[in-house]
């Protein structure tokens, strides 16, 4: 949610406030879809394999260790960027509220990966995330508003109460300081419209543990699952709106790929809490996305029959390696890495396995009729998207002025 305001206002040419809800709009649409086609693809497969790769087979596909790479590099990746992103949060702030301990990122970092990290990565049912997703929820939900309160009083705009204290930081801040934007027609697409589609390729991206999901869900069938997925796509689709629409208002131009780099560093106490919230929120959801990595390697390395300790290892060798990786990077560094992983990955996890499984099983359990054309449309799509994605990431089409 963090960088749709400058997908918004990405140069060169920013996408008019109607395209752009339409443009998330169809990838929720088409996210939700995916979904369901995970669903139904293992229920008409069943099986108790709840990865990819069991699907695939179960369904008549050939083994394939693709249905296992793909989720595997775009979990890694995610939690390779969640992982730094903590660190560049956390550091700042702890060192502002303990300073006398001079807190380096390193130890930022290791201690996190620690606690509350490990506990909660080495869970097995995603049931027992509930309790940490609802803590994250608020999380979110505060900075929504605090973030629409801030673009509703102008506090970052000329003579706003935080503009001439942004002023003060000097050269270095001169970026970001709030910039007007150019009058968008409603409908306007342009070049820059590329950078949001990218982000919102993958803003919709929980199907690495898309089967886990179904399986877990309590008398399960493929109906109620689709009807939950739905609802949940629908939070989140508005849940990107109001943070879209809300930074954009609050920094127009000047709007960063992390919003909450917009706002004064210490001054802000505001933002200072919202930025510790969103932290929360990512510890947790980095445990779901850390489960999809953990599927895929047990399936690669076929050991998810293995006692629990022996997972439970490799598991925390892996928490270890991403930890020790992001002690030598920042989240900014890795924006780019992170853009090719969803690009390609998630494309194909999102869009491409989903079409290549409904072919398959589509007319068993059709959910609508000419399913077998619109996956035809969806999986060339879904290739398109990859190749763009990686495009846009690689150059300089998603910087703005």
């Amino acid at each position: 949610m963090l960088p749709l305001a400058f997908g918004l206002m990405s140069t060169p040419g920013s996408t008019g406030a109607i395209s752009a809800a339409m443009i998330l709009t169809a990838f929720a649409v088409l996210g939700w879809y995916g979904l369901g086609s995970m669903g139904r693809a293992k229920e008409i497969g069943g099986g108790d394999g709840d990865s990819l790769s069991s699907v695939h087979s179960s369904i008549g596909f050939k083994p394939s260790k693709l249905p296992t790479l793909m989720p595997l590099f775009l979990t890694l990746g995610c939690c390779l960027f969640y992982s730094a992103f903590l660190g560049d949060i956390f550091t700042p702030l702890l060192s502002l509220l303990l300073p006398s301990l001079s807190l380096t990122r390193t130890a930022v970092l290791i201690t996190l990966a620690i606690v509350p990290l490990a506990p909660l990565c080495l869970l097995d049912d995603l049931s027992s995330l509930q309790v940490s997703s609802f803590a994250g929820l608020g999380g979110i939900l505060y900075t929504i508003c605090f973030v629409g309160y801030r673009a509703v009083t102008g506090g970052y705009k000329p003579g706003g109460e935080y503009y001439a204290q942004m002023l003060d930081l000097g050269e270095s801040a001169s970026h970001l300081l709030y910039s007007a934007p150019p009058s968008t027609p409603l409908f306007k697409v342009s070049k820059g419209t590329l950078t949001l589609m990218n982000m919102a390729c993958v803003a919709f991206a929980c199907h690495y543990n898309g089967v886990k999901y179904y399986v877990e869900l309590k008398d399960r069938t493929v109906n109620k699952y689709s009807r939950i997925m739905g609802l949940g796509n629908v939070t989140v689709l508005m849940v990107f709106f109001c943070m879209m629409f809300f930074g954009a208002s609050a920094f127009g131009g000047a709007s960063q790929p992390l919003i909450l780099n917009n706002f004064h560093p210490t001054a802000d106490l505001g933002a200072s809490f919202a930025r510790g919230l969103v932290g929360c929120a990512i510890i947790s959801g980095y445990p779901l996305m850390f489960t999809g990595l953990k599927s895929a390697v047990h399936d690669l390395l076929k050991i998810e029959s293995s006692p629990k300790f022996t997972k439970d290892c490799i598991s925390l060798a892996m928490l270890a390696a991403i930890t020790g990786t992001a002690t030598f990077v920042t989240e900014h560094e890795l924006g780019p890495l992170l853009g090719v992983v969803g690009a390609l990955f998630g494309s194909a996890v999102v869009y491409i396995i989903p079409a290549i499984w409904n072919l398959k099983v589509a007319e068993q359990m059709p959910f609508f009729k000419g399913e077998r054309a619109a996956n035809v449309l969806l999986g060339l799509g879904g290739c398109a998207l990859a190749v763009l994605g990686t495009w846009v990431s690689l150059t300089e089409e998603g910087q703005h002025n």
